[in-house]
């Protein structure tokens, strides 16, 4: 009988419960002795005593109420009732690394995937195109987005739901690690009706202040930077819109609805459209940090490790302002 190459020698674990449960050990040294013709030979390939391997059989054979092998001078032999055992035996071996392949193949597939959060915005106008470039040249990685607010994202990573997110604030913890990826230039624009607003260099913030704001919500990172910003310029400004994406705020800005604060990157196209015009006020308006969060545990795939190093080399220089 040919030697079985797809298992280790031996079945790891052992099976406890009702008397009808077999122990995997035990039929793992029946396939040795099987194989053997020999039980002293088995032993010796277990490394195990012959006692000790001709007790754990004995013990197999009560549990089954049946004779496995036929004892001799010359060796041992199987039974009729061996033989279905050995069948069953050998097939179970093969399922068994069936699944292990599979598991294998699961678990390659998962170290390439690298799973990111992050806002709509982050998404569309920082991500997408480092992903693009990054996924040329690493075509077996795959990336998964899902998008996710700065609380929401930071309860993902931590749930180990993504292995990277982005977020417009700084969290402190023993449980997440920041780093700055770019620093964003804010600025404050308006549409076309109230471009007017865009012709005089010498405004102050103090002379917007009849002027209606259309703002990101109240739960949002982006939201309470510019609120910190307004107050610290004793500043009460007529919110008149509170969005939830970045998008939507453009639109509203572009139809006359209002005035905002947004970063310079996400509407540069439009401000060279003439769709919409900046406003210069005296004041020095705060940056917008985003900032890419990871688990302090280094538990990362080699793909996620490597998607870090791209960001952290393609970001600063790409998106942040001198």
């Amino acid at each position: 009988m040919a030697k079985m190459p797809i298992m280790d020698r031996s079945i790891s674990g052992v099976t406890k419960g009702r008397e009808a449960m077999l122990n995997l050990k035990h039929l793992d040294y029946f396939y040795e002795v099987a194989r053997c013709g020999s039980i002293t030979k088995a032993a010796q390939n277990l490394y195990m005593t012959q006692p000790a391997l001709s007790k754990a059989i004995h013990q197999l054979e009560d549990d089954l109420n049946c004779k496995l092998l036929n004892r001799t001078i010359k060796g041992v032999s199987l039974t009729s009732q061996g033989e279905i055992l050995l069948d069953a035996v050998i097939t179970s071996m093969r399922l068994l690394e069936r699944a292990r392949e599979k598991i294998a193949e699961l678990n390659d597939e998962m170290s390439s995937c690298v799973r990111l959060g992050a806002g709509g915005d982050t998404v569309n106008c920082i991500l997408l195109s480092l992903l693009n470039t990054f996924a040329h040249e690493n075509a077996n990685v795959t990336v998964q987005i899902k998008e996710y607010s700065t609380s929401r994202g930071i309860k993902a990573l931590l749930n180990n739901d993504v292995d990277i997110v982005f977020i417009h604030s700084y969290v402190e913890g023993g449980d997440v690690e920041c780093r700055q990826i770019c620093a964003l230039k804010q600025i404050l624009v308006v549409g076309e009706r109230f471009s007017y607003l865009s012709m005089n260099k010498g405004l102050s913030l103090l002379d917007l202040s009849n002027q209606p704001f259309i703002t990101y919500t109240e739960d949002s990172a982006k939201r309470n930077m510019m609120c910190s910003f307004f107050e610290k310029q004793k500043f009460a400004c007529q919110i008149t819109y509170e969005v939830d994406n970045t998008e939507t705020i453009i639109r509203l800005v572009e139809m006359g609805k209002g005035i905002a604060i947004l970063p310079e990157f996400y509407v540069k196209e439009f401000l060279k459209e003439r769709r919409l015009f900046q406003i210069q006020i005296q004041e020095e308006i705060p940056d917008s940090c985003v900032w890419m969060a990871c688990r302090t545990k280094d538990d990362s795939s080699d793909a996620s490790n490597q998607l870090k190093e791209y960001i952290l080399n393609s970001t600063y220089n790409k998106f942040s302002h001198p």
